[in-house]
């Protein structure tokens, strides 16, 4: 699947080859993604953070997941930090909280269960995925601090390095004018 996602509008092409490869507009395409760390992808699907919820769309079908949480939704007045990750059946959405310099609120969704988590105790600005399945995310604080928290066991380098390397040409903790790590 090849998702393209603006603003307001998402495009889906897909296929196996390239003489089979279809590109079609969505029939919901006026629900674009709301940031550009918004979305995420579990299990074949792309799901994503929009103005008016979070969706999950794959080449024959496209799900509202936030229709449980929607006035709490709704209520996020600046949705256009949000940060998407996945873990396991799970995905993952940090939001500011009115008022707030950084994304300190997350929104948990259990895909195997349907059922949704409120953290208020996490800062992330973005969320990536090792290979193994680990789920990371990091947060740009201030003039000089990133910060790095893995969920699997709550390990942060506050203190203490975790040991990892990354490379990557777009994860820049929410300043973009900082060398990427």
């Amino acid at each position: 699947i090849l998702v393209i996602a603006k603003q307001n509008s998402l495009y889906l092409g897909y296929g196996t080859t390239f003489d089979e490869f279809r590109f079609i507009r969505h029939k919901l395409a006026t629900r674009g993604v709301i940031s550009d760390r918004g979305w995420t992808t579990w299990g074949g699907r792309f799901i994503y953070a929009a103005s008016d919820g979070i969706y999950m769309v794959g080449p024959d079908d496209f799900t509202e997941l936030s229709v449980g949480i929607k006035d709490l939704y709704l209520a996020i007045s600046d949705k256009t930090t949000i940060a998407a990750g996945s873990y396991r059946y799970q995905v993952w959405f940090a939001y500011k909280q009115t008022g707030s310099g950084v994304n300190n609120n997350v929104l948990v969704l259990d895909l195997k269960k349907g059922v949704w988590s409120k953290y208020t105790s996490i800062n992330a600005r973005v969320f990536w995925r090792d290979i193994d399945g680990t789920l990371y995310s990091g947060v740009y604080v201030l003039a000089t601090t990133t910060k790095i928290l893995k969920h699997e066991d709550t390990t942060q380098d506050e203190g203490a390095a975790i040991t990892y390397k990354y490379q990557s040409p777009d994860l820049d903790f929410g300043d973009w004018t900082r060398d990427n790590i």
